[in-house]
């Protein structure tokens, strides 16, 4: 049954629980609910919104709004009933993301807590950034910066320094490991969940961007997902736009290893225009 397009983006949170009750098999228990308290991870959900041949953004580096207000509404929602929302360093640049709830009637404590997924230390964090915005009038809760050279000795931006010491953006640590061979550093998945996790974040939702959700669909990392909701509009990026697709499989020798991997307990919803789809991999955590 698809929804229709009547309804504000930005209704209150009372209407978005509502409308949106078929999410509630794929969402994280209620916050007050202490009954995953000692997971080892946080349950994860993966979120996006993609074109119909599978594309996030038209141009690299760009910002491209594909969702409707109903989308829009709904993802709002679900970062309502989350405890943390988790973007990479390449969104947070070129988005400068706000990552709080609009949704009126929301309180503080059910705001998400901003993470950004930063090992490198690329994001040009600063007092006019969004989401430092945000926190400091009181509409957005402070940014987890989690970043890893500012211990291995390379300094801060100075606008970064004077945002991290007004106590708005924190930083987490995370270790950096080889990849590849040797050839890349990288953090690990399970690495950054330990880490929300000792900080508390029972649930958390990745928005994105591409790198992010093409490492959590790829067959190393999404025994760590828990969902999956993706958004579809109506439209087609074409050649050359940014695609999420997963790394392949491979073998001892390198060869890539063919299958048909797909999502179980599917639900598919239309909202105006756009078609949502809620799924999990087969075991989840």
């Amino acid at each position: 049954m698809a929804m229709s397009a009547a309804y504000p983006s930005l209704m209150p949170l009372e209407t978005a629980s509502e409308l949106f009750s078929f999410l509630e098999p794929y969402l994280p228990p209620p916050k007050s609910s202490t009954a995953e308290a000692h997971r080892e991870f946080p349950r994860l959900t993966l979120t996006y919104v993609s074109s119909l041949d599978g594309a996030i953004t038209l141009v690299p580096g760009t910002h491209t709004t594909l969702s409707g207000p109903l989308s829009t509404a709904m993802a709002h929602y679900l970062r309502s009933r989350h405890d943390a929302i988790l973007v990479g360093a390449g969104t947070a640049i070129v988005d400068d993301p706000a990552l709080n709830c609009r949704l009126p009637g929301i309180s503080y404590s059910d705001q998400p807590r901003p993470v950004i997924l930063d090992p490198r230390g690329s994001w040009p964090v600063s007092m006019k950034s969004r989401a430092v915005q945000k926190a400091m009038d009181g509409s957005g809760k402070d940014v987890w910066w989690l970043h890893n050279d500012i211990f291995r000795g390379v300094a801060l931006r100075p606008e970064s320094r004077e945002a991290v010491e007004s106590g708005r953006v924190k930083i987490v640590p995370v270790p950096i490991v080889d990849g590849m061979g040797g050839r890349y550093q990288v953090v690990t998945w399970e690495d950054v969940l330990k880490r929300l996790a000792v900080q508390g974040i029972r649930s958390v939702m990745v928005e994105g961007g591409a790198r992010v959700i093409k490492d959590l669909l790829s067959p190393r990392y999404r025994h760590l997902v828990s969902s999956v909701i993706i958004t579809m509009a109506p439209v087609f990026l074409g050649e050359g736009s940014v695609h999420v697709r997963p790394d392949s499989e491979r073998g001892e020798a390198g060869e890539v290893i063919y299958r048909m991997d797909s999502l179980e307990d599917v639900t598919w919803r239309g909202l105006g225009k756009d078609m949502v789809m809620c799924g999990r991999f087969s075991q989840p955590p």
